[in-house]
């Protein structure tokens, strides 16, 4: 995405929601295990959500800021990788009485590949689609 093609508002109202999402994200994933409320839904579902949309934010940022599309999705993927195992590692603090979990992991690294392969395949498909006009 060029930066002339993207409206201020949004060059500087994604890397906002961004920060806000993730510390939002941060604060909830290190409630003590009693203070939880129970959602009815699987965990790893929960996990897979939440990373999709954290990834999904941190993409688009880099999208319209023009960062180029190989870089975009590797930078995504493993800054999620490496941040979903400090966060599982951080739940095994004593206070909080949570546990880590490799399948929490994976679902984290799910949602967040899953967010960027969205993301990249929608801008495929929109470069494809204007290339044949």
């Amino acid at each position: 995405m060029s930066r002339r093609r993207v409206h201020p508002l949004l060059r500087r109202g994604l890397p906002v929601a961004t920060v806000v999402a993730w510390c939002t994200a941060f604060a909830l994933t290190h409630v003590p295990a009693e203070k939880l409320p129970h959602l009815g839904t699987g965990d790893a579902a929960l996990h897979a959500i939440g990373y999709f949309v954290l990834a999904g934010l941190l993409w688009a940022t880099l999208a319209v800021r023009g960062v180029w599309p190989p870089r975009r999705a590797t930078l995504v993927i493993c800054v999620m990788i490496v941040y979903a195992a400090l966060d599982e590692a951080t739940q095994t603090l004593p206070a909080l009485r949570r546990a880590a979990s490799m399948a929490d992991w994976l679902a984290d690294v799910g949602g967040a590949v899953a967010a960027v392969g969205i993301g990249e395949g929608a801008i495929a498909l929109a470069l494809r689609r204007r290339r044949k006009r």
